[in-house]
């Protein structure tokens, strides 16, 4: 789903959770222990807006509250971190569980802290490493899904698939008055 706040986004911030459980045994060793389970949620801020923009950007959110539209918000400052001259890579098949991927070839087209995503998954990953000798980009996330050979990676432009995290919606004036304001609001991963 189209969203207008995606022309007017001034910052995200994207933070990858993971929900964890931390307990003391008897012997007071901590013991750390992870569901696997990662999602992504953003804070999201708008650039100062006015008039028609401020009332359509107002307007769509509220109709997400609830949480039950799903809809794709652009990372402009998360997704287009790539040195490569081309915007799509194609992976060798790789199963479900798998912490890296490989590629034909990288050739430094990706860049570590690029934000992906496979053709075919609504999954956002990011690279956490890459290894040129050998092709390999580790993912965070592991892979939620398979990859096969036919898919492809979107890595410059690659979308978050989100809903609105909370009802709440905050719209800021400046206190010298005036017609302009900032919209803030959070959203979370919806990506199956």
């Amino acid at each position: 789903m189209s969203t207008p706040v995606n022309g007017f986004i001034r910052s995200v911030a994207l933070e990858s959770i993971q929900e964890t459980s931390r307990t003391r045994s008897l012997s007071g060793s901590l013991v750390t222990a992870s569901t696997g389970a990662q999602r992504w949620e953003a804070q999201v801020t708008t650039v100062p807006l006015e008039g028609s923009d401020l009332l359509a950007v107002q307007a769509w959110l509220t109709g997400q509250r609830g949480g039950t539209g799903r809809f794709e918000l652009s990372l402009p400052f998360h997704s287009d971190n790539h040195t490569g001259s081309t915007d799509v890579l194609n992976p060798l098949s790789t199963p479900a569980g798998s912490k890296g991927v490989e590629f034909a070839s990288l050739s430094g087209q990706l860049a570590i802290g690029s934000m992906i995503r496979f053709s075919g998954h609504n999954k956002l990953y990011m690279v956490k490493t890459i290894n040129e000798t050998t092709n390999v980009a580790e993912l965070v996330p592991p892979l939620r899904a398979p990859v096969e050979a036919s898919d492809s990676v979107t890595y410059s432009g690659a979308t978050l698939a989100c809903s609105l995290n909370e009802d709440s919606v905050l719209i800021s004036r400046s206190a010298t008055g005036g017609r302009l304001a900032e919209v803030s609001f959070s959203v979370t991963e919806a990506w199956r």
